[in-house]
């Protein structure tokens, strides 16, 4: 499993469900008496994620743990913190986790990894945590692939990133990282960082599989993919010279999803009004998602849209949560550039496009700056570091790159 993303919706009863559908899945672990849980990435939206949230997430890994499940995790882009103050050190302190990134040195040019030995299956477990902005493919392109090569038995590769090979067409403005970044012959390579479900056997390499999220994390995510999921890898010890491994898809089905998609274009706010209202007036949405989508330009101006009213009314209607998109609904005044509960990602991906050919005529190049700019003013200060030192190294990381 990856990106279960637990304390991601700033609205609480969406918040509930992203902790409900780990606990849920830890839950069906035990009942299918799995060997072993891979964890890659994200489990907290946070490094420091919120008390009651993380107890929880405890005793879910207790049961785990008392049902002789071992738990492997690498850190993904949002519970990574490069001063390392997150609770994952706790968990993994407590033998609750095992780091499946396990650095056995250096020789100043190389990082090299050590494998964890699982000792139920014999399985060989390594990998490398993820950062923001795909900055871990630094560590890819340090990484010692050939001793990875040469280690024999059923060896597994856990990641955090997006691979360019295999991302869809929706995905192209994604930053991936190519797949000559990978070690090869790998029995099984464990994904996440992208929240899309996939399944393909890469020649040279081996499978790589991305279980999507445990739970969407966005509005986008929920009209694509309606439920969350993980993978069970079932191995056949025999040679049967293909892959040994066979995938079988566990659907976290929390609450149903309802969507409703308006073409508002060249309408007025009272038509507008009146197809929401007629859409649901004859529904019934007992614990239901309720998704509405509005684009097109149109007839006057927006502050006009009954958006509340819409939303009351389906709660009147027993709806668990509503939630609007408008990011696409534009009039002659302005465009509106909201969606409510999308993430951090989605929005600032929206607010770079809709700027892009500002700074430089290469739109690309203006992406990939804006996504250095971002990341240099993300850095963490580290604790042994003194606040004039952190603001000496800010300056001069943003020094040369505005120098570039």
């Amino acid at each position: 499993m990856a990106d279960c993303h637990i304390g991601s919706w700033s609205n609480p009863s969406m918040r509930e469900l992203s902790i409900l559908a780990f606990e849920k899945a830890c839950s069906i672990c035990i009942d299918k008496k799995v060997d072993f849980v891979l964890i890659c990435g994200d489990l907290f939206n946070t490094p420091l994620p919120d008390i009651e949230l993380l107890e929880r997430t405890i005793r879910s890994l207790q049961k785990l743990r008392q049902n002789s499940i071992e738990v492997y995790l690498i850190a993904g882009s949002h519970d990574f913190s490069a001063s390392n103050k997150t609770f994952l050190r706790i968990l993994s302190g407590i033998g609750l986790i095992n780091n499946a990134t396990r650095l056995a040195g250096s020789d100043s040019e190389k990082i090299r990894l050590d494998f964890l030995l699982d000792e139920k299956t014999g399985a060989k477990i390594t990998g490398l945590l993820g950062k923001r902005n795909a900055l871990d493919s630094e560590l890819y392109q340090s990484l010692d692939r050939s001793l990875l090569e040469k280690e024999g038995g059923f060896r597994i590769f856990m990641f955090h990133n997006a691979v360019s090979e295999l991302l869809p067409k929706r995905f192209s403005k994604i930053s991936g990282m190519p797949l000559s970044l990978f070690p090869r012959g790998f029995d099984y390579y464990a994904g996440g960082h992208v929240h899309y479900v996939d399944e393909k056997d890469m020649e040279g390499y081996g499978l790589f599989v991305y279980p999507g999220p445990l739970f969407p994390s966005g509005f986008d995510e929920l009209k694509t993919l309606v439920s969350g999921g993980f993978f069970i890898a079932n191995v056949d010890e025999k040679d049967s010279g293909g892959s040994p491994v066979s995938l079988e898809r566990v659907k976290i089905m929390l609450k149903n999803v309802r969507c409703f998609d308006f073409d508002c274009n060249g309408k007025n706010p009272e038509e507008i009004n009146a197809e929401v209202f007629s859409a649901i007036e004859g529904e019934e949405f007992f614990d239901t998602i309720v998704l509405m989508s509005f684009y097109g330009k149109i007839s006057g101006s927006l502050k006009g849209i009954e958006f509340s009213s819409f939303s009351k009314t389906a709660e009147k209607k027993s709806a668990f949560f509503v939630m609007r998109s408008t990011s696409k609904l534009e009039s002659s005044e302005f465009k509106e550039m909201f969606v409510e509960n999308r993430t951090p990602e989605e929005i600032e991906k929206d607010i770079i496009d809709s700027n892009l050919g500002k700074l430089f005529d290469d739109k690309e190049k203006e992406r990939i700056f804006i996504k250095s700019l971002i990341s240099v003013l993300s850095l963490d200060k580290s604790e042994l570091e003194k606040e004039k030192q952190f603001q000496e190294r800010l300056s001069q990381n943003l020094k040369s790159l505005l120098s570039d």
